[in-house]
């Protein structure tokens, strides 16, 4: 493995920086209570001890071109613009919108089209999350989990700034809150590093990686939206298994008699080479194995 990058950073300096949620990462999940404690832990600490640093946890990132991916640590980190924006909604800090935004330091002007997290999750976060940060909320579903946990650190922060000091307690969410962001250097290292920290929650399946690079192999919308329909509808935990399979068929068409080689390395070198049609097809047809009884597979294998 690579030498790993690791220093850690206050969560001004986090957002000043550009991140990317790969299309493989499973959508933002964190719920209410979850938002809740992010809260607490906070102003918990700086009511505590506000001269002090406060540790917020790890994060693992690619660095690629001046844009940092990010492998684990996605729900901390939009919880914390969720955050960001709430206070923001209290009181209109020009330092805060430069931490939501994309900001040009030459011009001192912030583009308010992009936001520093570009969710390209398959799903609809990349959309709910700008209109949060943009305040353009008002078509989300009351029950769309950005808007609760927004909504909740809203009413959170309208309370607490009855009795204490918003602008202090700024300065110090974003100078003396630190996170460590772990820049791996490739995804495998990445991958690596996020199995052996992520103790809690459901870890990335070889499957989860595979997903991504098939979709973006898939040359029209219409393709693509079919392939998601297909992977949401059959997705299930064994789904890594099916792809083993199909590895065993395809190396032994191919007579290959070697050793066995990493799921997730030999599927990525397939995925560029193939038709990736061909390999929606192939799953497909090896997700059927779900529809034999047993009776049926022992005829075959025995």
């Amino acid at each position: 493995m690579e030498v790993i990058k690791a220093n850690p950073e206050s969560v001004s300096e986090i957002f000043d920086k550009i991140y990317v949620i790969p299309e493989y990462q499973r959508p933002y999940s964190w719920d209410e209570e979850k938002c809740e404690d992010l809260w607490n832990d906070v102003k918990g600490q700086y009511e505590e001890d506000k001269e002090n640093e406060y540790f917020l946890g790890t994060m693992v990132l690619i660095k690629k071109d001046n844009i940092f991916e990010v492998i684990d640590g996605q729900q901390r980190l939009t919880s914390l613009m969720l955050l960001l924006r709430a206070l923001y909604e209290h009181h209109q800090f020009k330092g805060i919108e430069r931490k939501m935004y994309i900001f040009d330091s030459l011009s001192d002007d912030v583009d308010k089209s992009k936001i520093k997290i570009e969710s390209r999750v398959i799903e609809q976060n990349k959309e709910d999350l700008y209109k949060i940060i943009s305040g353009d909320d008002a078509s989300l579903d009351s029950k769309n989990i950005f808007k609760l946990n927004y909504e909740l650190l809203k009413k959170e922060i309208k309370e607490w700034k009855k009795n204490n000091n918003l602008e202090d307690f700024t300065r110090f969410l974003l100078n003396n809150v630190k996170i460590l962001p772990i820049d791996c250097g490739t995804e495998e290292n990445a991958l690596k590093i996020f199995q052996t920290l992520n103790n809690r929650g459901t870890p990335l399946n070889d499957s989860d990686i595979f997903k991504s690079h098939i979709y973006n192999s898939l040359n029209t919308k219409e393709k693509k939206d079919d392939f998601i329909n297909f992977w949401n509808n059959d997705i299930n935990s064994s789904y890594d298994w099916y792809f083993r399979i199909y590895m065993h068929i395809l190396r032994a068409k191919e007579g290959i008699q070697d050793n066995e080689i990493n799921l997730r390395k030999f599927f990525k070198d397939k995925i560029k080479k193939n038709n990736v049609e061909n390999i929606i097809e192939d799953i497909k047809k090896i997700l059927l194995i779900d529809s034999y009884n047993n009776e049926m597979i022992d005829k075959y294998i025995s």
